[in-house]
């Protein structure tokens, strides 16, 4: 992940999440790379993994659930829609940076399916992830789809 994203806010989106570090815990933590098959069997050990990379980098209790709950979310998205003829990865990576943003990407390899005219009680995913993220970029081309959450952490 590029050290060069700034963390600024998405217009609209309260701020309510800054969660802060633990005390005595100033330095940014190791960084979370791994990847799963993209099946709902793996939604769990992803949340798991999250959950404890964060509570060992010292985030705050609800930081840390808001996190845990966008990322599932988005890999929810790649688990249903990305493969919808073959099995492939999704890969998850978690990254605190130096200049004190949380920065999470879910990618797959998959295809990106647009979404339907009428939802009917589904389809409202990315703008969860927009409410709950202080940054939401979402990229998709041939070579899969890409989420980008990011928070700004206080110093």
């Amino acid at each position: 992940m590029a050290e060069s994203w700034d963390g600024r806010a998405s217009p609209g989106t309260p701020g309510r999440y800054r969660a802060a570090r633990a005390a005595g815990n100033g330095l940014p933590f190791d960084r979370l790379q791994f990847d799963v098959v993209a099946a709902p069997s793996q939604l769990f050990e992803v949340r798991r993994r999250l959950e404890r990379w964060a509570q060992a980098g010292g985030l705050g209790e609800e930081l840390v659930e808001v996190m845990v709950f966008a990322v599932n979310e988005a890999v929810t998205n790649a688990v249903e829609h990305a493969y919808p003829d073959a099995v492939g990865h999704v890969w998850i990576t978690a990254e605190h940076t130096v200049s004190g943003n949380l920065v999470l990407e879910v990618s797959d390899t998959g295809q990106w399916r647009p979404q339907p005219a009428d939802t009917g009680f589904r389809g409202r995913g990315l703008m969860l992830l927009d409410h709950l993220a202080d940054e939401l970029e979402l990229s998709s081309s041939a070579a899969g789809t890409r989420v980008r959450l990011g928070w700004r952490l206080p110093r």
